[in-house]
């Protein structure tokens, strides 16, 4: 009688969770309607890359703090070499799509790296530790003086970067 051998291959997985929150009290109804998220990876021997077909998008109300997704079943290591992954996600776009003044997606992102950069009406800083990625974006904002000639009018303004709409006080 012939003996039969069962090999089981298990791929060794890892998942990503990413973690994106606002710093912009009083600005809330300001926020996006959804973000997207690009996931990449590196080994010790190479850059970061892009993973195909691994983005995410966020939807973001305007009252929770925080808001997450992720990406789940990562391979530990790459199969020819056995070099281990890292991965992170950084953010790549932000949807508009009912903000009384624009309605857009703003696609240029400007980083160094991924780990900080702009994004629309926001800075951002982003971190991953222990399989975390923490995306916080900051709308900054600057205050105005305006006063005539004559000195007697005085009227402060505050401008927010653009699609933002023009606040006076």
């Amino acid at each position: 009688m012939a003996q039969i051998t069962i090999v089981t291959n298990t791929l060794d997985t890892t998942k990503l969770d990413v973690i994106k929150a606002f710093d912009d009290k009083g600005n809330e109804a300001q926020r996006p309607d959804n973000v997207t998220v690009q996931l990449q990876r590196k080994t010790a021997k190479t850059a970061w890359i892009d993973v195909a077909a691994q983005t995410k998008t966020i939807d973001i109300n305007k009252t929770d703090a925080s808001f997450k997704a992720e990406f789940a079943d990562l391979p530990k290591t790459e199969l020819a070499t056995g070099d281990a992954y890292e991965y992170r996600a950084i953010e790549t776009k932000i949807t508009y799509k009912t903000l009384i003044i624009l309605s857009h997606d703003v696609d240029a992102v400007t980083t160094d790296g991924g780990e900080n950069g702009a994004v629309g009406a926001y800075t951002y800083t982003s971190s991953t530790l222990n399989g975390i990625t923490s995306i916080t974006n900051k709308m900054e904002t600057v205050g105005v003086d305006v006063r005539k000639k004559n000195g007697l009018t005085k009227a402060n303004i505050r401008l927010k970067h653009a699609p933002q709409p023009l606040i006076s006080t």
